[in-house]
């Protein structure tokens, strides 16, 4: 369902939307979404990224992209053109499209960056630790719902699953053993730790980072950090 929003969305801003006639498109613009294939739309707050591009009254033009601790900026010039802009900026020249309230920037190969008068939300988060976690809390069925990493952000599963080349989102956790995507073979056997948590270590440290741990969260869901891919997870429905 997220995918056909994302493309009823971006359908939307391509093709269906209608031009408003705003001239004033003096002041600040933020980068809302990013498309690598022109069907997933991504929220920039889920990629640790912000921009920012704020066109003047006087026809100057600026952009700042931030990447993490990575920071750039770039000048240029802007003048109204067709449906939306013509922005100059590093001797370059970008049509840019007004579409629905949004700027459109296309980046080739279906690609956009999309961006709006508002700052985008927060980044996904998991819940804090649930510290009284007990061992059969962990028992049952859970469903993937966001994956990512550490630094990088949370994506929706079937935004990443195909990239995982994984079909299915479900792991069972039955008599401590992790049983993944659906495997009836080779569980993970997980031991409950002082702290709430479940987890199978690697005797040797320079390997901590294939270790696999299931922590139950204060809202109810699960994060799994396994395979250095962290899964956030809710119970399905007995």
């Amino acid at each position: 369902m997220k995918k056909i929003l994302c493309v009823l969305f971006l359908t939307l801003l391509i093709t269906g939307g209608v031009f408003a006639a705003d001239s004033d498109f003096t002041g600040i613009w933020y980068l809302n979404y990013i498309s690598m294939d022109g069907e997933n739309v991504i929220s920039v707050s889920d990629l640790a990224m912000d921009s920012e591009m704020v066109l003047n009254a006087d026809g100057t033009a600026s952009m700042t992209m931030k990447n993490g601790a990575e920071e750039n900026g770039a000048e240029g010039t802007w003048k109204i053109a067709g449906d939306g802009i013509e922005l100059v900026i590093n001797d370059g020249t970008q049509t840019v499209v007004f579409q629905d309230g949004f700027l459109v920037f296309n980046t080739g190969d279906g690609g956009m960056m999309i961006y709006g008068r508002e700052e985008p939300g927060p980044a996904f988060e998991p819940a804090e630790p649930d510290k009284e976690a007990t061992a059969e809390d962990y028992e049952g069925t859970w469903l993937a719902f966001k994956a990512g990493m550490e630094g990088v952000g949370f994506f929706d599963w079937d935004m990443i699953s195909s990239q995982l080349g994984m079909d299915t989102n479900e792991f069972v956790i039955k008599d401590g053993a992790l049983y993944a995507f659906g495997e009836k073979d080779k569980p993970v056997e997980l031991t409950f730790e002082e702290g709430g948590v479940m987890a199978n270590r690697y005797e040797n440290r320079d390997y901590a980072m294939l270790d696999t741990v299931a922590t139950l969260l204060e809202d109810g869901t699960m994060k799994l950090e396994a395979m250095t891919t962290i899964f956030v997870l809710e119970k399905a429905e007995e």
